[in-house]
């Protein structure tokens, strides 16, 4: 799986009915939720750390 597809899974089962946009960035994947922004760093298939910002 890519790393875009890994943090999808995470977030339909963490956040089903929440409305959200992703991208791919600076070697992690940005998630915007309202007024909450999420950056995901994926190594080796598996989230190693999410920020919130």
């Amino acid at each position: 799986m890519k790393n875009f597809e890994i943090v999808e899974s995470y977030l339909a089962k963490k956040y089903p009915n929440k409305p959200y946009a992703i991208r791919e960035g600076n070697r992690c994947v940005w998630v915007s939720m309202g007024l909450v922004e999420l950056y995901f760093t994926v190594n080796n298939g598996t989230i190693t750390d999410i920020q919130v910002d």
